[in-house]
């Protein structure tokens, strides 16, 4: 009963801000956020696409255009709730992070070393690599991180890629050797 109640107070303030904001033709987009990240909590997104929308939203929200007008016009109407993205960027972290702790960092470690993959990891796998913007292992190579030793010597090898600082917490460990992942 209780996740009922969470949908149902969750959708009752994204309602009620959309028709206050006179913004309804949103209402679809926020429950198509909500959904995807709900399927990835269950491990039943088999599709990336949905985690592409997101990433392009969330990109937008953080862009400095997108900031600058909020500065400017505080009170002006947003394209979404400034709490919503954020509850469900979390969301997805988490979900990412709990399948990077319960064995994804095993499945992570086979494909960034260019072996065989569990068939049933596949789906989490494509969704955090697509998430923390990962590159193929290949580019992973060329940036000759063999032999680092440090956090900080990474940092400065994962530069060109332009990889989030994020994604490399999470990568870190296992390119250190140490098989913990590394979770905000």
């Amino acid at each position: 009963m209780g996740q009922k109640q969470e949908v149902f107070d969750l959708f009752s303030s994204i309602l009620y801000e959309c028709v206050t904001q006179e913004n309804p033709e949103m209402l679809p987009a926020y429950i198509a956020i909500d959904q995807a990240v709900r399927r990835l909590e269950k491990k039943e997104m088999s599709e990336t696409f949905d985690l592409w929308q997101i990433k392009l939203v969330l990109e937008f929200f953080n862009s400095r255009s997108h900031q600058e007008r909020i500065r400017k016009n505080p009170h002006a109407g947003l394209f979404m709730n400034s709490e919503f993205l954020p509850v469900m960027k979390c969301s997805i972290d988490n979900t990412l992070d709990q399948w990077l702790q319960v064995g994804g960092d095993i499945c992570l470690h086979s494909y960034l070393s260019g072996q065989l993959i569990d068939e049933s990891q596949l789906s989490m796998l494509a969704c955090f690599l697509i998430y923390h913007s990962v590159p193929i292992p290949g580019q992973l190579l060329a940036g000759g991180l063999e032999g680092s030793t440090s956090f900080s010597e990474l940092l400065l090898k994962f530069k060109p890629l332009k990889m989030p600082v994020r994604a490399l917490l999470r990568l870190a460990p296992l390119l250190l050797g140490n098989p913990q992942a590394m979770t905000l």
